[in-house]
């Protein structure tokens, strides 16, 4: 058996793990909330310009004039415009961001680990060679998944 110790551990790999990792655990969730936030703004659009032509038995107003909410309603008007695309941007945004954000823990935990390998030595392994494990293992009634993974 071979005996190794990780001294250093690539930054840049780690983040490159963490990035694709980030990237596609939130895949559903990042859809969800990209549909969510389409509906949301058409909601609120349509809210927003009911309250234009408030009344209040024969009294008629405007609301989102009166509040100061016409800034409000054009953005809601642009957003809702841009349609599914709406719920795309958020999709991909929220993956990338997820993607980003993982990138950097695992950039810095790489970080902290090559800091602590430095002063301890860093970790050991014990590896075998595969075809050593299976001769080892040959003997042995063939189970489920036998000979299949070294362990």
């Amino acid at each position: 058996m071979a005996r190794y110790q990780v001294h250093r551990v690539g930054l840049w790999s780690l983040a490159r793990f963490g990035c694709v990792l980030g990237g596609l655990g939130i895949v559903l969730p990042a859809i969800l909330c990209g549909v969510f936030t389409r509906l949301a703004v058409g909601s609120a659009r349509g809210l927003l310009e009911g309250w234009q032509d408030a009344h209040l038995g024969f009294l008629r107003f405007d609301l989102v004039e009166a509040l100061g909410l016409q800034g409000s309603l054009a953005a809601l008007q642009a957003l809702d415009a841009a349609g599914w695309l709406l719920g795309l941007a958020v999709a991909w945004g929220l993956g990338l961001g997820a993607g980003l954000v993982l990138a950097l823990f695992l950039a810095a935990g790489g970080l902290g680990y090559n800091l602590l390998a430095r002063l301890t030595g860093g970790l050991e392994l014990e590896l075998q060679p595969l075809t050593e494990h299976r001769e080892k293992n040959a003997g042995k009634s063939a189970g489920a998944g036998a000979g299949r993974y070294p362990g």
